[in-house]
């Protein structure tokens, strides 16, 4: 069967990783002298006197969210040779979400004045961030209401990913409350995706 001791290590890295991130992204805007969540993106808390705040919390998210992966990924292959069925093809999942860590660390090792290497940390971590919520509601075998919700922060994500590249600034929201439409669904995701695993015996 499904070793709980791996799926309880995989949603302990996710939750440490999302919670430490989101607490000190807010840290990381009251640092910044006149920063705004409209005007501004996040990645410039990278910069500046916020800098170190910011890219080590997300660097570590990163970590956490690859040991996520690599925990979840040992939890599928126990489940497997057991004759079990993780989700319908969902073997995947590991490979989304190690992807999405390692756009996170990426995004912490070379802030925004990195140029390309910070863009494609970003769109890495945005787009299969959001992919991974999607892919666990459609194809993980969750309860019905969790798999919903996961495919509704997955779509709201990659619509408002489309959107910020499109340059639309939806209801007034600004580039960089845009931005925060593509991070917030995928931060919710992981804390909820976390208290399932975590809770699994």
């Amino acid at each position: 069967m499904a070793n709980p001791s791996y799926s309880r290590l995989a949603g302990a890295s996710l939750l440490f990783g999302a919670a430490q991130f989101l607490l000190s992204m807010i840290a990381a805007e009251a640092l910044y002298p006149g920063y705004s969540a409209s005007k501004n993106y996040i990645s410039d808390l990278g910069v500046g006197q916020a800098a170190l705040l910011f890219n080590s919390s997300i660097t570590l998210f990163g970590l956490c969210v690859l040991a996520g992966a690599y925990f979840k990924g040992k939890d599928m292959e126990a489940a497997e040779t057991c004759g079990q069925a993780d989700g319908a093809g969902g073997k995947a999942f590991p490979v989304l979400l190690s992807i999405a860590g390692i756009g996170a660390c990426g995004v912490g090792i070379f802030p925004e004045t990195s140029g390309a290497l910070h863009l494609a940390s970003a769109a890495a971590v945005f787009f299969f961030g959001a992919a991974s919520a999607l892919y666990a509601g459609m194809r993980m075998g969750m309860p019905p209401t969790f798999s919903w919700f996961s495919i509704a922060l997955g779509t709201v994500s990659l619509a408002a990913l489309a959107l910020t590249l499109l340059k639309a600034d939806l209801f007034g929201l600004g580039l960089g409350g845009m931005e925060r439409m593509i991070a917030y669904p995928i931060i919710a995701w992981c804390l909820a995706y976390s208290g399932m695993l975590s809770s699994k015996r």
